[in-house]
């Protein structure tokens, strides 16, 4: 393990997993039928590394299990940026958005959470749940 203190950043080498588990309840984008739903997934202040699980159709309550990871580079993040859109034919349609503290993953290791999803910058309605299960290693 190594770490360093710099202006109050610290910094270690390690990795984020994020398992993208399943959704619930998700507000219905899409017209004539369910969401097409995807899950983009970032680390605040890093938008280079932005991942994204598959599309799953037809579903407002979709399973992706999908296992994303992330390289912390030697640094350590304190926000997951989560975003759920709907995939249109042309373009695609924001279902809902949460940042994520890291700070219960850091410290025990892992989490596994139900995130709730805004519509937007200081929105309060839900547009939806996302299942994640978070792992930190150095």
């Amino acid at each position: 393990k190594q770490e360093r203190k710099t202006h109050s950043i610290i910094y270690t080498m390690g990795r984020l997993t994020v398992e993208v588990l399943e959704g619930r309840h998700l507000k219905n984008e899409d017209i004539g039928g369910e969401d097409d739903a995807y899950v983009e997934l970032w680390l605040l202040d890093d938008q280079k590394d932005k991942q994204r699980t598959k599309v799953v159709n037809n579903s407002n309550n979709p399973k992706w299990k999908e296992t994303l990871v992330f390289d912390l580079g030697g640094k350590k993040y304190d926000y997951l940026q989560v975003a759920v859109y709907d995939k249109d034919p042309v373009g695609q349609d924001h279902i809902g958005s949460a940042k994520v503290d890291l700070k219960n993953v850091y410290g025990s290791g892992e989490s596994i959470e139900w995130i709730t999803l805004a519509p937007g910058a200081g929105g309060t309605a839900i547009n939806g749940l996302i299942h994640l299960k978070m792992k930190y290693e150095n």
